[in-house]
């Protein structure tokens, strides 16, 4: 239970991003759009704005398409369709779950009014997950998908590496006395070299992800998704005299 919970806080900081913490700019987006449309022909600005609309639409589906193929591969494909349908609903979405012809499961997620909605293709045999996210009302349709014929070379790509981004890489497992991940290299000269952190330096949380809780590979994936977004994220760890230490770090 307390690795479900875990995966479901991850995921729902990795896939909300898109539809939750961009909802306020879709909708002034949406109501910019609705101000400046007298025709059917758009000015360079409208034309800017819908292009916004188009790259959040395709930047939800790459998000959730990945969320599902990491939690799939490493999970299960029954768990993944429960956590995030769980999730999404905990955060008052819309969602419905549908098997089509025993060969396809769709999940469905929408929030309130319709104004985006994604839908989650899965074929049964996890051959292939397709994500395709909506806006009705300016017939924005934006699709990703993934080909999972081989598991294994996907869950190589699902591997990410965390020193790049974010200029450290963590212990795949924790540290159970003191619930942390350990610090197994630091990138020289990076942000996170300059924050304090060093190899073998414990780690017991990235924002609200806690290192007693969550699988490591859910933890990469949450600081890729960071980096892609260019949002910081703060880390907890024990610095060079053993007291906790909260910094925040860019990642690249």
């Amino acid at each position: 239970m307390k690795k479900f919970i875990a995966v479901l806080l991850i995921t729902l900081s990795i896939a909300t991003p898109a539809l939750a913490d961009n909802a306020t700019g879709v909708a002034a987006g949406l109501v910019a759009l609705n101000m400046l449309f007298g025709g059917n022909r758009m000015t360079p600005e409208q034309k800017q704005q819908y292009n916004k609309l188009k790259a959040f639409a395709k930047q939800n589906s790459d998000t959730l398409c990945t969320t599902y193929a990491v939690l799939a591969v490493h999970e299960g494909e029954k768990k993944a369709v429960d956590t995030l349908s769980e999730k999404f609903r905990a955060e008052n979405y819309m969602v419905s779950v549908e098997e089509i012809d025993l060969n396809v499961t769709t999940i469905t997620i929408a929030d309130r009014d319709n104004t985006v909605i994604s839908e989650v293709d899965v074929a049964q045999d996890l051959s292939k997950v397709t994500t395709t996210t909506k806006i009705p009302s300016y017939g924005i349709s934006e699709k990703s998908e993934l080909d999972f014929t081989n598991k294994d070379d996907i869950k190589k790509k699902m591997n990410y590496s965390m020193y790049h981004s974010a200029g450290f890489e963590i212990s795949e497992t924790v540290k159970s006395d003191t619930d942390s991940w350990i610090i197994t290299q630091v990138k020289p000269d990076s942000e996170a070299e300059k924050m304090g952190l060093l190899p073998g330096s414990e780690i017991f949380g990235i924002d609200k992800v806690e290192a007693k809780a969550t699988p490591s590979y859910m933890v990469a994936l949450y600081v890729e998704n960071c980096a892609a977004r260019r949002s910081p994220f703060k880390v907890t760890f024990a610095d060079a005299e053993g007291k906790p230490k909260t910094v925040s770090i860019t990642p690249k």
